[in-house]
This record gives C-alpha cells, sequence and structure tokens, in this order.
C-alpha cells in the first residue's frame, strides 16, 4: 500500500479544531478497540502494566485495574519465569523489534491458562514500552470466528480514521507549529493501528477494482513466502492465485466477479498457492470500501488457511468410504456364515437320517439273530456292533470280541449285568436299570445311550439295543442285545450345535455393532449435515453462527473418534500395532487427561479426584505414551459416563516395579455375569439404538488390548448400583 503524504503545508486552514478533542477522541478510539477487543491487550511500561483492556482482566479472571502496576511474573508460573526474562532483556537490550512466545499464566482461581504473547517494542520519547497481545490459546479455535470479525471491524475503523484525519489535515496548515505534539499523538496511535495489524494472525490483502495487490500485512507475506517489493502491485491471479486450480475450477473469472462485487462474496473459500507452488486451501472475508458517491474504491480480504481442516475432511471421506467398504465386506461374511450354517445342519440332518437307518438296521439283525444265530458274528462284526445275550433263567452272560474292545477290558475278565452296570456313568445308572426293567415287565425291547468308563478312564457313548425272549407262558428267558460306539457321532453333534452357538452369538453380536454403529455414526454425520444447513441461512446472529459452528466442531471429533476406534481394533486384530517406547512425565499426562475429564463430570454434577504417590513431583516413565493415554481415557471416560451421583477416584502409585492404576467410580456397576465379557469386541451391557448410555462397545476392548502390548493387565471389580473399580498394571522399563 502507498504511504499517502499528510498534505500540512500551503493549505489554507478552513476550521479551527480543538487539540484537547483530537487527544481525548484518540484516546476514546483507542479505549473502545481495546475494550472492544477479543484478545489480551496491554502496555509494559518498566515491566510493569501500565494499560490492560478488559479481554486481558478477563483471561486472568482480574476486575478492572486490579492488574495494574503488577509485574508479569506475578501472572506466570514459576517454571516459566526464564521465558519472562530471557524476553525482557531481549526488550531492554533493544535486540528485538518484536517478539513472540508462548507461556503459562496462572488465573486468579489458581488455574493454568497456556497463552500466545505477541509483541512490539515502541520507543516513545524516553520509554521503552511494549505493546502487545495476548490470547487464551487453550480455547484457540472458538476465538478465531470473533477475532476475524474484530480484525474486519478494526481495518474498517482504521480506513474510516485515516479518512477523517487527511480530512482533518486539510483545514490545519496555519496551525502547524501549534499541534506539533498532535502530530506526535497521531504517529503514536498510528504505529499501535500498526501493530495490531502487523500482529494478527490472519492473512490481509488489499485490492483494487481490476485485482491489483495494494497491500498485504507480514503474516500474508510470511504465510505466501513472498517479500513485500515482490508480490505488490502485482494482480492476485498469477501471485497467490493460479488461473485454473486443481480441480479445473476457473478461478480468474470467479476473481473477476467477486473484486467488482465483494459484497455478493462476503464469505468464499478457494484454492491459493504459494511462491514455491505449494497449493493451499483460504477461507476468505471479502469487505468493500466504497466512496461517497458509492464506487466501490478497493477490497479488503482476510484470509485464514484451512489447509488442515480440508485435509482432514479428505481424510474423514476416505475413512468413511473405508467404513462403508467393511460393512459390505462384513455382510458378504455373515452370508458365507449362515451359508455355512445352512450346509452343516443339512450335513446333520443327513447324519441323524443315516443313524436312523442304521438302528432300523440294528433292530431287523436282532430279530434275525433269535433265529439264526449262526450269523450274528459276522453280522455283528461288519457293523462294529458289540453283541451279548443274557440267559434270564440261570444268569450266564455271552459278549462278543467287539463288547471288551469296546469296554478296554481284557477277554479273560469276566463281566455280567451287575459289573457291566457299575462301569455306567452314575448320572445314566438309573437310566440303564429302568430301561431293563421296563423291558422285562413290559414292552420286551428298549434302545438307550449311556456313558461307560473305559478301563482306560475314557468316556465313550454307547448306544444300546435289547429285546427279550419269552417262552410259551410269557415269561422272560433271554435277553438279546447290541452296543455300539457312537462317541465321535456326539462329540460331532455337540460340536455342530457350539458350532451354530458360537455362529448364532456371533451374528447377534455383529449386528448389534453394525445396528450400533448405523446409530453412532448417522447421529454425529446428521448434526454435522443440520447445522451446516442452519449456519448458511443468511439471517443467523453471531451467537447462532458460534453455536453452530461448536456443535459441526463437536460431532466431527465425535465421528472421528468412532472411526479411529474401528480402525485401531482392526489394526490390533490384524497385528499391525506395534509399541513406541519414549521418556515422558507420566505426572503431568495424568493431570493433563483429568483435567480434559473434568469438563464432563462437572456438566454431571460428580467430582473427579486424582491422588498421585509418586518417588517425586516429575515422573520420568519409560514407555508408549500414546497407549497409556488411550487406556487412561478409555476407561476414566467409562467411569464418568456411568457415575450420576458421588465420584471418581484415581490413584497411582509405584509398586515393585510396576506402575499401578486405580479408578474407582459409584456409578451403576456391572452385572456378575457381565464382569468377564465386558472386554471383549462390541459387548456392551445393553445392546440396540435404544440402549440409554451409547457408544460403540470397544472402549474397554481398546483399553485391555494396549495393556497387553506393554505387558501390563486390566482387571475389575463391580457390585451393581454400587459402582466399579478397575485396576490398571504397567510394567515399568528401565
Amino acid at each position: 500500500m502507498k504511504k499517502k503524504e499528510t498534505p500540512f503545508k500551503n493549505i489554507e486552514s478552513k476550521k479551527t479544531i480543538s487539540v484537547e478533542n483530537i487527544e481525548k477522541e484518540n484516546a476514546i478510539l483507542f479505549q473502545a478497540l481495546c475494550d472492544n477487543s477479543l484478545t489480551g491487550v496491554f502496555i509494559l511500561n518498566e515491566n510493569k502494566l501500565q494499560y490492560c483492556n478488559k479481554a486481558f482482566n478477563e483471561i486472568f479472571g482480574y476486575e478492572k485495574d486490579e492488574l495494574i502496576g503488577v509485574s508479569p511474573e506475578e501472572l506466570v508460573i514459576p517454571e516459566d519465569h526464564g521465558i519472562l526474562k530471557e524476553k525482557n532483556s531481549l526488550r531492554i537490550s533493544g535486540k528485538a523489534s518484536s517478539i513472540k512466545y508462548e507461556i503459562r499464566g496462572r488465573k486468579k482461581n489458581g488455574e493454568i491458562v497456556y497463552l500466545m504473547i505477541f509483541g512490539t517494542i515502541a520507543k516513545i520519547e524516553n520509554r521503552i514500552l511494549l505493546i502487545g497481545n495476548l490470547i487464551d490459546i487453550s480455547q484457540r479455535e472458538q476465538l478465531d470466528l470473533k477475532i476475524n470479525e474484530y480484525k474486519n471491524n478494526l481495518e474498517q475503523k482504521i480506513i474510516e480514521r485515516t479518512d477523517e484525519l487527511f480530512k482533518v489535515n486539510k483545514s490545519l496548515d496555519k496551525e502547524i507549529s501549534e499541534r506539533k505534539h498532535v502530530e506526535d499523538e497521531l504517529f503514536e496511535n498510528q504505529i499501535k493501528y500498526r501493530t495490531l495489524i502487523d500482529q494478527s494472525t490472519s492473512i490481509i490483502l488489499e485490492l483494487d477494482t481490476e485485482g491489483i495487490i495494494l497491500f498485504i500485512n507480514s503474516f500474508g507475506q510470511k504465510f505466501f513466502d513472498f517479500k513485500y517489493e515482490e508480490i505488490v502491485g502485482k494482480n492476485i491471479v498469477g501471485t497467490i492465485v493460479e488461473e485454473v486450480d486443481s480441480t479445473g475450477y476457473d478461478l480468474k473469472t470467479k476473481l473477476s466477479i467477486v473484486q467488482k462485487n465483494p459484497d455478493r462474496f462476503y464469505s468464499s473459500e478457494n484454492e491459493n498457492v504459494k511462491k514455491n507452488g505449494e497449493k493451499v486451501w483460504i477461507a476468505w472475508t471479502n469487505n468493500g470500501i466504497y466512496s461517497s458517491e458509492g464506487k466501490l474504491i478497493k477490497t479488503i480480504c482476510f484470509g485464514i488457511d484451512r489447509s488442515e481442516q480440508k485435509k482432514a475432511e479428505i481424510q474423514l471421506n476416505k475413512q468413511y468410504i473405508q467404513l462403508q467398504n467393511e460393512i459390505a465386506r462384513r455382510k458378504e461374511i455373515e452370508a458365507e456364515l449362515e451359508q455355512r450354517v445352512f450346509e452343516r445342519t443339512e450335513e446333520l440332518i443327513k447324519t441323524n437320517k443315516s443313524l436312523n437307518d442304521e438302528i432300523e438296521l440294528n433292530k431287523k439283525i436282532q430279530d434275525d439273530l433269535i433265529e439264526k444265530e449262526s450269523r450274528l458274528q459276522l453280522a455283528a462284526q461288519s457293523a462294529q456292533l458289540g453283541v451279548w445275550e443274557w440267559n434270564i433263567e440261570n444268569g450266564d452272560n455271552t459278549w462278543s470280541d467287539r463288547i471288551y474292545e469296546l469296554l478296554g477290558i481284557d477277554k479273560s475278565e469276566k463281566i455280567n449285568i451287575d459289573s457291566l452296570t457299575d462301569l455306567i456313568h452314575p448320572d445314566d445308572k438309573e437310566k440303564f436299570k429302568q430301561a431293563n426293567l421296563l423291558a422285562l415287565e413290559g414292552n420286551g425291547k428298549y434302545d438307550i445311550i449311556v456313558r461307560i468308563f473305559r478301563s482306560d478312564g475314557n468316556i465313550v457313548y454307547v448306544r444300546s439295543n435289547a429285546t427279550v425272549i419269552r417262552n410259551d407262558k410269557g415269561d422272560p428267558i433271554r435277553m438279546i442285545g447290541n452296543c455300539r460306539d457312537i462317541t465321535e457321532e456326539i462329540n460331532s453333534e455337540n460340536e455342530l450345535i457350539a458350532a451354530k452357538e458360537r455362529a448364532e452369538e456371533s451374528d447377534r453380536l455383529k449386528s448389534s455393532f453394525l445396528r450400533n454403529m448405523n446409530h453412532e455414526v448417522r447421529t454425529p454425520l446428521n448434526s454435522i449435515i443440520g447445522f451446516s444447513k442452519l449456519i448458511a441461512r443468511p439471517d443467523n446472529s453471531k451467537e447462532d453462527i458460534e453455536d453452530y459452528s461448536y456443535q459441526i466442531k463437536e460431532n466431527t471429533e465425535k465421528l472421528i473418534a468412532i472411526i479411529d476406534d474401528i480402525i485401531e481394533i482392526s489394526k490390533i486384530y490384524a497385528g499391525q500395532v506395534q509399541t513406541k517406547l519414549t521418556s515422558f512425565n507420566f505426572t503431568q499426562l495424568i493431570k493433563d487427561i483429568v483435567y480434559e475429564h473434568n469438563y464432563k463430570a462437572i456438566e454431571k454434577d460428580i467430582k473427579l479426584y486424582l491422588t498421585i504417590e509418586m518417588p517425586s513431583n516429575e515422573y520420568i516413565l519409560n514407555s508408549d505414551k500414546e497407549k497409556i493415554e488411550e487406556i487412561l481415557n478409555h476407561i476414566i471416560d467409562n467411569s464418568v459416563k456411568f457415575t450420576f451421583n458421588g465420584g471418581v477416584k484415581i490413584n497411582c502409585k509405584v509398586n515393585n516395579k510396576n506402575l499401578e492404576i486405580s479408578i474407582v467410580d459409584t456409578g451403576i456397576g456391572i452385572p456378575e455375569n457381565m464382569q468377564q465379557i465386558v472386554f471383549e469386541p462390541f459387548r456392551q451391557v445393553e445392546c440396540g439404538i435404544t440402549r440409554k448410555y451409547g457408544g460403540n462397545g470397544l472402549g474397554l476392548t481398546l483399553a485391555k488390548a494396549h495393556a497387553g502390548l506393554l505387558n501390563g493387565s486390566i482387571t475389575l471389580e463391580s457390585e451393581l448400583n454400587k459402582g466399579t473399580k478397575v485396576m490398571i498394571s504397567l510394567p515399568i522399563k528401565d
């Protein structure tokens, strides 16, 4: 931007303006700009606060004028006093004209706040002042919209104030000598205004109606890697904007329309390019500056880098597509599993039919044996049957060789009905006795399955058939029967039933998981879509836009967390997750984690307690920081989620080279029948999309898996409606 000459000389004064009024007006303007600033503005003189605005006081929780005369050291935690000392020495020595650094402050209530300091050293008369801005970067993203709006208003006010000063200066030709101090005051204010613009963390451009760049601030020069003289005076197309973006969109035509009608395109987003050719996405706010006749003079543009958000959106879309593909693949697996179950069921039906046919055959053989004893042995051998005969009148028994093989005893041993009964499983003895009794007294036949202890201790399933032979009077004289080892058939049938039950359980879990995932994914997606539509409405207030933006951000983070959990559990079961050992301050880590979860606890009106029993205030641990953070986040989140009265107590200590962490809550507890399976994938105490507490059922699974990767363990104790205690034990590496 070309510097305008102040027309003080050779112009007759047409109007006399009071110097005191100008000073007062300048002071009011500066005070109004600072009071309406969303960032903390301060002036430091001789290492004492000479001035601080309302936002500065609110950041530290003080009332107006409470901080005047206070030194910075009183507002900064002792650990960061070295940073202040270093920056103060630079200011005193005059080696730096501007400073920028991050530091940790302490609010009036003792809470620690993370701050970003921008400062410019200004020499006015014999004073060395530090004029600076202070930003609470703990909530940086929430302040971006407010800062951009403030910058737009500030730039417009600066332009309007400059035009006013230009008009006033025309009438002050004869009063220049009397008002030299006014010029000094104006110059000091100009330094303050320019300092605010140069310290801006947004790109600020001025364009004429043809797209020629008239001005670009320091941040914009650094961002696009252009020097001031390399870009000012050049057209925006061909410098930081290409004629056609990477998608083929005609940017040159679009920009020519924006330059003629900036108010129609107050907010826009397009692809830009740095000097080295790197493509970046910038969100622009365009403000037209018009003459008193309503003619467009130039356009002021404020830009914010959205490249990372754009990459995140692209990555989110990719992950969503991957999730859809994974769901489709799981459906194919389910269909295949159902087909296998169906085929196995068909095999079982065929097997049962074969067994029934075999039973009928055995019965026929038994009938034939009565009249054809000579063929008994051959038929029994071919059917793998053990054949026996019991002479009821004299008590003699006849056993085929197959029966001795089936029982695992030598043929020299004598066996009878009583000794055979002793070999039968206790649970089946009564059934065997009743079958014999009914056959003797009633229908004359029986067909039962009993378990028998072989001589080697193994249990075999035996199917036994018997027929009673009676004399002319109807009295039983003989009982002839056969028995067959059906252990393999029973085991196969049991395995098939177990496989069917496992398949049905797996199908139920996966169906429940897919329903839950559909609900868990759709809920934030619907919120994102809904609030995105709401935020586009032209009649939104500033508060509405802030609320909608916050909701979009919150639901986007929920969706990313869900997808990350699914990807992480898939990697763990695929064996693709490795541990990364680093040294870190565990004490600070657990404090930060508890601090984050405390917001949700406050919302639920419950307490969060942290007890640290460590060898030192800063306990350095050599382990995988990310996995420990994941474990603690999942467990603490569960405890807070399921606690509605009382609170959650977290205790950390070192015991026999193990880091032991206990998390005890007074929540709803876990039923006893669920305590052993809540760590399994997709397992939850409640299922279905109508469940009360939400979640994807992977939190405890991931925590357990990560603990296992670190050679640690997680156990729990719980009592329904009283609470849960989770114990985490992780080995400490030297």
